[in-house]
Protein backbone atom coordinates (compact mmCIF):
# COMPACT_ATOMS: atom_id res chain seq x y z
CA UNK A 1 0.00 0.00 0.00
CA UNK A 2 2.80 2.36 0.93
CA UNK A 3 4.57 1.68 -2.34
CA UNK A 4 1.35 2.34 -4.29
CA UNK A 5 0.86 5.72 -2.53
CA UNK A 6 4.48 6.62 -3.22
CA UNK A 7 4.01 5.82 -6.91
CA UNK A 8 0.87 7.99 -7.05
CA UNK A 9 2.70 10.89 -5.39
CA UNK A 10 5.63 10.51 -7.78
CA UNK A 11 3.26 10.50 -10.77
CA UNK A 12 1.47 13.64 -9.56
CA UNK A 13 4.83 15.41 -9.05
CA UNK A 14 5.89 14.44 -12.56
CA UNK A 15 2.68 15.84 -14.04
CA UNK A 16 3.03 19.09 -12.06
CA UNK A 17 6.65 19.49 -13.19
CA UNK A 18 5.62 19.04 -16.83
CA UNK A 19 2.80 21.59 -16.52
CA UNK A 20 5.05 24.15 -14.81
CA UNK A 21 7.78 23.63 -17.38
CA UNK A 22 5.30 24.14 -20.22
CA UNK A 23 4.05 27.42 -18.77
CA UNK A 24 7.60 28.70 -18.39
CA UNK A 25 8.42 27.92 -22.01
CA UNK A 26 5.26 29.64 -23.24
CA UNK A 27 6.08 32.80 -21.31
CA UNK A 28 9.75 32.95 -22.26
CA UNK A 29 11.03 36.42 -23.27
CA UNK A 30 10.23 37.45 -26.83
CA UNK A 31 13.05 38.48 -29.16
CA UNK A 32 14.42 41.96 -28.45
CA UNK A 33 12.70 43.55 -31.45
CA UNK A 34 9.35 42.12 -30.32
CA UNK A 35 9.89 43.42 -26.79
CA UNK A 36 10.65 46.90 -28.16
CA UNK A 37 7.57 46.83 -30.35
CA UNK A 38 5.42 45.77 -27.40
CA UNK A 39 6.87 48.57 -25.26
CA UNK A 40 6.25 51.23 -27.94
CA UNK A 41 2.90 53.04 -27.75
CA UNK A 42 0.56 52.17 -30.59
CA UNK A 43 0.63 55.74 -31.88
CA UNK A 44 4.36 55.38 -32.57
CA UNK A 45 4.14 52.06 -34.40
CA UNK A 46 1.14 52.83 -36.55
CA UNK A 47 1.61 54.25 -40.03
CA UNK A 48 1.68 58.06 -39.78
CA UNK A 49 -1.42 59.81 -41.04
CA UNK A 50 -1.52 63.02 -42.97
CA UNK A 51 -2.54 64.54 -46.30
CA UNK A 52 -1.23 63.05 -49.51
CA UNK A 53 0.63 65.37 -51.86
CA UNK A 54 0.39 65.45 -55.64
CA UNK A 55 2.35 62.37 -56.79
CA UNK A 56 5.82 63.09 -58.14
CA UNK A 57 4.99 61.63 -61.54
CA UNK A 58 2.25 64.28 -61.88
CA UNK A 59 4.56 67.22 -61.17
CA UNK A 60 4.88 69.38 -64.26
CA UNK A 61 5.84 72.82 -65.44
CA UNK A 62 2.98 75.30 -65.40
CA UNK A 63 1.07 73.68 -62.54
CA UNK A 64 1.67 74.31 -58.84
CA UNK A 65 1.49 70.89 -57.18
CA UNK A 66 -0.14 70.44 -53.79
CA UNK A 67 2.68 69.50 -51.44
CA UNK A 68 2.19 69.13 -47.71
CA UNK A 69 4.85 69.30 -45.03
CA UNK A 70 2.81 66.74 -43.07
CA UNK A 71 2.69 64.21 -45.91
CA UNK A 72 3.67 60.85 -44.33
CA UNK A 73 6.22 60.39 -47.14
CA UNK A 74 8.48 62.98 -45.48
CA UNK A 75 6.73 64.37 -42.39
CA UNK A 76 9.26 62.74 -40.04
CA UNK A 77 12.33 63.66 -42.07
CA UNK A 78 14.81 65.88 -40.25
CA UNK A 79 14.88 69.60 -40.97
CA UNK A 80 16.05 72.66 -39.05
CA UNK A 81 16.55 70.81 -35.79
CA UNK A 82 13.09 69.24 -35.93
CA UNK A 83 10.97 67.55 -38.56
CA UNK A 84 9.53 68.54 -41.89
CA UNK A 85 6.07 68.35 -40.33
CA UNK A 86 7.04 70.98 -37.76
CA UNK A 87 9.53 73.20 -39.57
CA UNK A 88 9.12 72.51 -43.28
CA UNK A 89 6.51 75.01 -44.51
CA UNK A 90 9.03 77.33 -46.17
CA UNK A 91 10.94 74.69 -48.10
CA UNK A 92 7.72 72.93 -49.06
CA UNK A 93 6.39 76.18 -50.51
CA UNK A 94 9.63 76.75 -52.41
CA UNK A 95 9.44 73.23 -53.82
CA UNK A 96 5.91 73.91 -55.11
CA UNK A 97 6.99 77.13 -56.78
CA UNK A 98 10.20 75.69 -58.22
CA UNK A 99 8.46 72.69 -59.75
CA UNK A 100 5.73 74.86 -61.29
CA UNK A 101 8.25 77.22 -62.90
CA UNK A 102 10.90 74.74 -64.04
CA UNK A 103 9.25 71.34 -64.31
CA UNK A 104 12.22 69.91 -62.38
CA UNK A 105 10.84 66.92 -60.48
CA UNK A 106 14.10 66.22 -58.64
CA UNK A 107 13.54 69.04 -56.13
CA UNK A 108 10.71 67.96 -53.87
CA UNK A 109 10.30 69.06 -50.25
CA UNK A 110 13.02 66.72 -48.92
CA UNK A 111 15.54 67.82 -51.54
CA UNK A 112 14.64 71.47 -51.00
CA UNK A 113 15.16 71.03 -47.26
CA UNK A 114 18.62 69.59 -47.93
CA UNK A 115 19.38 72.54 -50.24
CA UNK A 116 18.34 74.95 -47.48
CA UNK A 117 20.46 73.30 -44.82
CA UNK A 118 23.50 72.85 -47.03
CA UNK A 119 23.25 76.47 -48.15
CA UNK A 120 23.20 77.75 -44.56
CA UNK A 121 19.68 79.12 -44.79
CA UNK A 122 18.36 77.54 -41.58
CA UNK A 123 17.99 79.94 -38.66
CA UNK A 124 16.32 79.55 -35.29
CA UNK A 125 14.74 76.21 -36.08
CA UNK A 126 13.08 77.43 -39.26
CA UNK A 127 13.42 78.99 -42.71
CA UNK A 128 14.38 82.69 -42.79
CA UNK A 129 13.07 85.21 -45.28
CA UNK A 130 16.41 85.36 -47.08
CA UNK A 131 15.82 81.79 -48.25
CA UNK A 132 13.02 83.15 -50.41
CA UNK A 133 15.13 85.91 -51.98
CA UNK A 134 18.71 84.59 -51.90
CA UNK A 135 17.78 80.91 -52.00
CA UNK A 136 15.36 81.48 -54.84
CA UNK A 137 18.02 83.31 -56.83
CA UNK A 138 20.52 80.53 -56.14
CA UNK A 139 17.99 78.11 -57.60
CA UNK A 140 17.96 80.17 -60.78
CA UNK A 141 14.63 81.88 -60.20
CA UNK A 142 13.86 85.57 -60.57
CA UNK A 143 12.54 86.82 -57.24
CA UNK A 144 10.78 90.11 -56.55
CA UNK A 145 9.73 91.32 -53.12
CA UNK A 146 6.27 92.82 -53.47
CA UNK A 147 4.54 95.62 -51.59
CA UNK A 148 1.41 94.79 -49.64
CA UNK A 149 -0.84 96.12 -52.40
CA UNK A 150 -3.63 94.06 -53.93
CA UNK A 151 -3.07 95.27 -57.49
CA UNK A 152 0.60 94.24 -57.49
CA UNK A 153 -0.20 90.82 -56.07
CA UNK A 154 -3.03 90.08 -58.50
CA UNK A 155 -1.05 91.38 -61.48
CA UNK A 156 1.81 88.99 -60.68
CA UNK A 157 -0.57 86.05 -60.34
CA UNK A 158 -2.21 86.93 -63.66
CA UNK A 159 1.25 86.88 -65.24
CA UNK A 160 1.63 83.28 -64.06
CA UNK A 161 4.05 84.15 -61.26
CA UNK A 162 3.33 82.24 -58.03
CA UNK A 163 3.78 84.18 -54.82
CA UNK A 164 5.02 82.95 -51.46
CA UNK A 165 3.59 84.84 -48.50
CA UNK A 166 4.88 84.84 -44.97
CA UNK A 167 1.90 85.22 -42.66
CA UNK A 168 1.72 85.97 -38.95
CA UNK A 169 -0.73 84.76 -36.31
CA UNK A 170 -4.30 84.71 -37.50
CA UNK A 171 -6.28 82.60 -39.93
CA UNK A 172 -3.45 80.34 -41.09
CA UNK A 173 -1.16 80.03 -38.07
CA UNK A 174 -0.68 80.82 -34.40
CA UNK A 175 2.99 81.74 -34.86
CA UNK A 176 4.42 82.21 -38.37
CA UNK A 177 3.88 80.34 -41.62
CA UNK A 178 4.51 80.31 -45.37
CA UNK A 179 1.80 79.75 -47.98
CA UNK A 180 1.73 79.93 -51.78
CA UNK A 181 -0.67 82.17 -53.69
CA UNK A 182 -1.29 80.28 -56.93
CA UNK A 183 -3.80 82.27 -58.99
CA UNK A 184 -6.43 84.99 -58.89
CA UNK A 185 -10.06 84.25 -59.62
CA UNK A 186 -11.37 87.81 -59.90
CA UNK A 187 -13.19 90.00 -57.39
CA UNK A 188 -10.01 90.38 -55.32
CA UNK A 189 -9.92 86.71 -54.41
CA UNK A 190 -7.03 84.26 -54.79
CA UNK A 191 -6.39 80.55 -54.49
CA UNK A 192 -3.65 79.31 -52.21
CA UNK A 193 -1.70 76.18 -51.45
CA UNK A 194 -1.24 75.89 -47.70
CA UNK A 195 1.41 73.23 -46.99
CA UNK A 196 -0.17 72.49 -43.62
CA UNK A 197 -3.92 72.54 -44.32
CA UNK A 198 -5.32 70.91 -47.48
CA UNK A 199 -8.80 72.19 -46.73
CA UNK A 200 -7.57 75.77 -47.27
CA UNK A 201 -6.78 74.90 -50.89
CA UNK A 202 -10.36 74.06 -51.79
CA UNK A 203 -11.70 77.61 -51.94
CA UNK A 204 -10.61 81.11 -52.90
CA UNK A 205 -9.63 83.68 -50.28
CA UNK A 206 -10.20 87.41 -49.97
CA UNK A 207 -6.88 89.02 -50.89
CA UNK A 208 -7.48 91.68 -48.22
CA UNK A 209 -7.61 89.05 -45.47
CA UNK A 210 -4.27 87.65 -46.62
CA UNK A 211 -2.77 91.14 -46.85
CA UNK A 212 -3.92 91.92 -43.31
CA UNK A 213 -2.07 88.88 -41.95
CA UNK A 214 0.93 88.82 -44.28
CA UNK A 215 4.37 90.06 -43.28
CA UNK A 216 6.01 89.76 -46.68
CA UNK A 217 5.43 88.62 -50.26
CA UNK A 218 7.84 87.24 -52.89
CA UNK A 219 6.85 86.72 -56.56
CA UNK A 220 8.77 84.14 -58.59
CA UNK A 221 9.38 83.68 -62.27
CA UNK A 222 11.85 81.74 -64.42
Amino acid sequence: MGIFVALIIALVCLILWFVVSSITRCSSPAPVEEQEAAATPASETEEPSGPTSTPRNDWEKGTVPELFQTDPAWADKSYAGGTMAKNGCGVTCMAMVYIALTGDTTMGPVEMAAFSEEGGYVEGGGTPWRFMSDGGAELGLTVETLPNVAKYLIDELNEGHPIIANVGPGTFTTVGHYIVLTKADGNDRVFIHNPNAPEDNETSWDINLIMDEARNFWAFSA
